[in-house]
């Protein structure tokens, strides 16, 4: 857990020495950063290990988003073509439906339109089976 967060307090570091900040909000961020640490000590202290996996969750799904924000998207491109190349080792709700956003979202990639993509992503997630959803979901809340 406190890799995860020191991890996380890296990437700010390096996002602020290259001046990439401006395309955060980073009142928001370093606000949940002290929550963070907040959660971490109780954690500790209280040895709640389901806390603990959660907030690696949390932390992590934050740490994507940050890196998505700062690269123009490019993690909703690189895991939309995660999902493309392992589209058939997925269990589809829809398949047929899934297969034509994923089409859809290769094509407004190829085309540079990279801030589309994360509502397809939304659209796929909620086509998978819930334990895949919630495995790659959280990178798309």
């Amino acid at each position: 857990m406190k890799d995860t967060f020191f991890n996380l307090e890296d990437l700010l570091e390096k996002i602020r020495a290259k001046g990439d900040d401006e395309k955060l909000n980073m009142d928001k961020v370093n606000a949940r950063i002290q929550e963070y640490r907040k959660q971490i000590e109780y954690i500790i202290k209280e040895k709640k290990t389901k806390e603990a996996k959660e907030l690696i969750r949390e932390i992590s799904q934050m740490d994507f988003g940050i890196r998505n924000v700062v690269t123009g998207n490019a993690g909703d491109v690189e895991l939309l073509h995660y999902i493309n190349s392992e589209f058939h080792s997925f269990v589809w709700k829809d398949a047929s439906k899934a297969r034509n956003l994923v089409n859809q979202g290769m094509n407004m990639a190829a085309e540079g339109k990279k801030s589309a993509i994360r509502p397809i992503l939304v659209q796929l997630v909620s086509l998978m089976p819930n334990e895949m959803a919630e495995r790659i979901g959280g990178r798309v809340r």
